[in-house]
């Protein structure tokens, strides 16, 4: 009886931190995407070259968030198989 409540509490944690990790990749790439999104429509605007240089570093670090992002995420599914 203990040993099934047991793996029934770990099965719920499994779950909970699997909703837990969905919920958090979307908030945090929906935020992400949109920083993308908005540096893509002003680069396609006329800067002059230090906005445009700056617009590019925001580009490339919301994209470096992405990497993170994914691997974060890669790393607790690995965990949570084993």
């Amino acid at each position: 009886m203990h040993l099934l409540r047991a793996k029934e509490a770990a099965e719920a944690a499994s779950r909970a931190n699997s909703e837990f990790l969905a919920s958090m990749s979307h908030e945090v790439r929906t935020a992400v995407y949109s920083i993308v999104g908005m540096t893509d429509a002003l680069l396609a605007t006329e800067l002059n070259p230090d906005q445009r240089r700056d617009l590019i570093s925001v580009k490339d670090s919301a994209h470096s968030l992405l990497k993170i992002t994914d691997d974060i995420l890669n790393f607790f599914k690995i965990a949570e198989r084993q």
